[in-house]
């Protein structure tokens, strides 16, 4: 259950994820980043593009208490990716690539200011989901969030071959 989640497992889990996520996105093909439509409408660069916009929710949430953009977390997920997309319009991988480095950084930074009751009370946040726990929020939009792409990239790479 996620909310027995300790902040140490929360902060492993999103290293690991995101160095999971890295890993299968350096096995794809140069040719392929930029290509729309690679894995479920998206291209690889649109994929960390949406991943950086999450991430940097996520950190706003840590240290602000509040989600801003909230209600694009209540639309479905083509209506979500088009709005980031649109967000991100012509930004080049390199650049996008570039702030994901950071960005991870700055998440686990963030992460380890939490408190187990920044981690439990969805109370002292405006902007959550009701009924979600800041963890299980923050694992969605995370970790959980990189195993879904990586899922669809490694069986998009199997295709390839």
């Amino acid at each position: 259950m996620i909310e027995t989640i300790t902040k140490q497992e929360l902060i492993e889990k999103v290293i690991i994820g995101r160095a999971d996520l890295e890993q299968i996105m350096a096995r794809v093909p140069k040719e392929f980043i930029e290509k729309p439509r690679t894995i479920n409408d998206l291209s690889i660069r649109d994929i960390m593009a949406r991943i950086c916009w999450c991430e940097h929710k996520m950190i706003g949430l840590i240290h602000t208490h509040m989600l801003t953009d909230a209600e694009i977390f209540g639309y479905d997920e083509a209506k979500r990716n088009a709005i980031v997309m649109e967000r991100v319009k012509g930004r080049p991988f390199s650049e996008i690539r570039a702030e994901a480095y950071q960005l991870i950084k700055n998440l686990v930074d963030a992460l380890e200011t939490m408190d187990k009751t920044d981690l439990l009370d969805a109370s002292r946040y405006e902007g959550i989901p009701e009924g979600v726990t800041p963890v299980a929020f923050i694992a969605a939009n995370t970790y959980e969030h990189y195993d879904t792409h990586c899922k669809a990239i490694e069986e998009w790479l199997d295709c390839l071959h």
